[in-house]
């Protein structure tokens, strides 16, 4: 199995930004136009590119979890302090 941040080159922590700025310096060094002819730079360049889909991928999918976490814990919050709440309207409905 193929370590993508090895192939990267970054650390497993790495923020998103700092897996782009690795993809497009290795994405350079590897450009076919920059070595024609090579299939190890091909291969390599197809590696780096499998890499930052698969690794861009997982980081939104992580933000996503936890902006959907926070939504829930906002929403679950927001939810009790209504049921606390009694607002003037509703006791009216309610009498």
């Amino acid at each position: 199995m193929v370590d993508y941040y090895e192939v990267l080159g970054v650390q497993r922590h790495a923020s998103p930004e700092d897996i782009k700025k690795a993809y497009r310096k290795q994405a350079l060094k590897w450009h076919l136009d920059k070595n024609p002819e090579n299939k190890e730079a091909e291969r390599k360049f197809k590696q780096v590119a499998e890499a930052y889909v698969v690794k861009s991928v997982n980081v939104i999918h992580r933000i996503n979890k936890f902006k959907e976490k926070t939504y829930m814990i906002i929403s679950l919050d927001a939810e009790k302090a209504f049921d606390k709440i009694q607002h003037p309207f509703m006791i009216k409905v309610l009498e």
